[in-house]
């Protein structure tokens, strides 16, 4: 697949900090990217910058092989940017809202319904945007860029105020959106979210990218699973999955009686702080 969305050597400096160094990577047409760290490591600056809302201090931003820089109206037709701004009217229901967003963009009304029951809002459709909760607002943001149908839908933190139940709805919106073409790129400090929504990741510390890869490719390459071995007097012991330990683990099962045994695989959390060496909070 084509890379629809390409930093190069990005460089961002504010003052005397310095938000990402030496930036690089790309989002192949049609799949779930994420960009993933803690807070404050230059997630929001980097879709600042691929919004054009902020001017790279070096290097280069494309987007269907074009400068993002001097093409800003051209490119983001083509993207469904979703932040905390939305279009939607305050004092309108949600679902006179969503009618005449539908209307806007020449899209069937009658798909207004399912789109609410499939972000978890269709028990609020005659509540006026205004009175919804921080959280029902950032689901209801969802069906006015599906009517967009966006080559590109860009995400800052999407589920980062939601209860597990919304957050599955949202997983389940943008998974069906992808499947109707949308590639989507996507912030989270949520690593759980990530691993089970994303087909690539890149863990970004301090602005700078660490590591891009598939979720898979990660944990094969760099997880050391251990087996946990618990024995009949109580006592617990953990192995780790090399010649020696494994030469041990072999050891201990023939000499003493065994209650039972667990195999543990490190979490992309833990992989995060074994490549990064900065805990995931």
């Amino acid at each position: 697949m084509n890379a629809i969305i390409e930093f190069e050597d990005v460089h961002k400096q504010f003052k005397e900090k310095k938000a990402l160094t030496d930036v690089n990577f790309s989002i192949k047409e049609g799949e779930i990217f994420g960009l993933v760290g803690p807070s404050g490591v230059g997630k929001t600056t980097s879709i600042k910058l691929l919004t054009d809302q902020l001017k790279p201090s070096e290097g280069t931003i494309r987007v269907f092989g074009e400068s993002v820089t001097g093409n800003h109206t051209q490119l983001l037709s083509k993207m469904g940017i979703l932040s905390d701004r939305s279009v939607l009217y305050e004092r309108l229901s949600l679902y006179d809202n969503l009618r005449f967003l539908a209307s806007l963009y020449e899209r069937p009304v009658s798909t207004i319904e399912d789109l609410l029951e499939q972000v978890g809002l269709a028990s609020s459709k005659k509540t006026a945007y205004k009175s919804l909760s921080k959280g029902m607002k950032q689901r209801a943001n969802l069906p006015q860029r599906s009517f967009m149908l966006p080559k590109i839908l860009i995400l800052d933190e999407p589920t980062a105020s939601l209860d597990p139940s919304a957050k599955a709805n949202v997983h389940a919106f943008l998974r069906q959106l992808n499947e109707q073409g949308s590639t989507i790129f996507l912030t989270s400090h949520d690593m759980n979210e990530i691993e089970s929504l994303c087909h690539r990741v890149a863990f970004m510390i301090d602005g700078t990218i660490y590591l891009c890869d598939e979720p898979v490719q990660i944990r094969s390459t760099y997880a050391a699973p251990t087996v946990t071995v618990t024995f009949a007097d109580g006592n617990v012991e953990t192995f780790n999955n090399s010649y020696t330990g494994m030469t041990s683990l072999r050891s201990a099962i023939e000499s003493r009686k065994v209650q039972s045994i667990h195999s543990d695989e490190p979490s992309l959390t833990d992989i995060f702080l074994d490549v990064t060496g900065r805990k995931f909070a």
